[in-house]
């Protein structure tokens, strides 16, 4: 419903009086019984007047509203119907039109409803062919696809063929290579193996020629010293003057005498020692150690020991 329309057929009366002078409305109001009875049925008409011109702009205006909605319907065919509006209410006061302004208005309304209905039929068999539209679209592209995919599998499996067979003749030749380098490396070992054999061999008969040598020349050495000690009043008093081993760096009677008096003895370690004297108490060393205390720290000490018959018998 036009609400300009709505205004006029609402406020009639409001604007009826401001569209008249004030005078004319003061004496309307206020005027003589004679002039009133005078302008009674002019008012009256211009009443009945004024209220079907409303009516008349109601209803034209709800046709343009409906013309407008037909319109848009039948542009959109995807737009959702929509269901006719229904008819404007009347205002109060406002007298019922004549029966052919009546029969009029509902062949309008009937008019406007087929156009809807019509309108609304189109867009569904709009819908209709282009749902159809796109299934056979996707149904050419599914075909279309599927062959594509049959095609890439083709190639695929080509491709993984031939690469199997490069792959195969790869291998077989890296065996027959292999094989190759194997045989010539066992050729290889086994002329490096005879040769060492034979060089082990020869230096095995130099060896035992050499320690031979060596055991008959330290029996003379040690026949000698046998028989050179044999006229040493020393050694026949407290045995063979001691020997610094290994590398010259300790005696072992004071290493045996330290680890078996400390209480740690595998920290002990002897760092020098000098060469040996001779005493009426026996040979006599001076050595300095390492060695790890009760409360676990290290530390160093330095005595003279004497030894006799290859055993220390006095620490000072």
């Amino acid at each position: 419903m036009d609400v300009s329309a709505a205004r006029c057929v609402c406020g009639y009366d409001s604007e009826l009086r401001a569209a008249l002078p004030v005078s004319a409305e003061k004496a309307a109001m206020e005027g003589s019984p004679r002039r009133s009875k005078r302008r009674g049925p002019f008012i009256a008409f211009t009443v009945i007047a004024v209220i079907l011109l409303a009516g008349a702009a109601v209803f034209w205006s709800s046709r343009d509203a409906v013309r407008k909605e037909v319109e848009t319907g039948g542009a959109d065919h995807l737009a959702p119907a929509v269901a006719p509006a229904p008819p404007p209410a009347r205002p109060e006061g406002v007298v019922a039109t004549t029966p052919v302004e009546a029969d009029r208005a509902q062949a309008e309304a009937e008019r406007k409803a087929a156009e809807l209905k019509a309108a609304e039929e189109k867009a569904a068999a709009e819908k209709a062919a282009a749902e159809k539209k796109a299934a056979r679209e996707k149904a050419a592209a599914e075909k279309v696809a599927a062959e594509k995919k049959a095609q890439e599998k083709a190639a695929a499996e080509k491709l993984a063929r031939e690469k199997a067979a490069a792959e195969k003749a790869a291998r077989e030749k890296a065996a027959a290579e292999k094989a190759a380098q194997k045989k010539a490396a066992q050729e290889k070992a086994a002329q490096k193996k005879a040769a060492e054999e034979k060089a082990a061999a020869e230096k095995a008969t130099r060896e035992k020629a050499a320690a031979e040598k060596a055991a008959r020349e330290k029996a003379a050495q040690e026949k000698a010293a046998a028989e050179k000690a044999a006229l040493d009043p020393r050694v026949l008093k407290h045995g063979k003057m001691p020997v610094r081993v290994p590398q010259d760096i300790y005696y072992a009677p004071v290493l045996a005498h330290l680890k078996k008096n400390s209480s740690s003895p595998v920290d002990i370690d002897i760092k020098e020692c000098t060469e040996v004297f001779y005493t009426d108490g026996g040979w006599l060393v001076g050595c300095d150690w390492w060695f790890r205390s009760k409360t676990g720290e290290l530390a160093s000490d330095s005595k003279w020991f004497v030894i006799s018959h290859d055993a220390v018998v006095n620490m000072y």
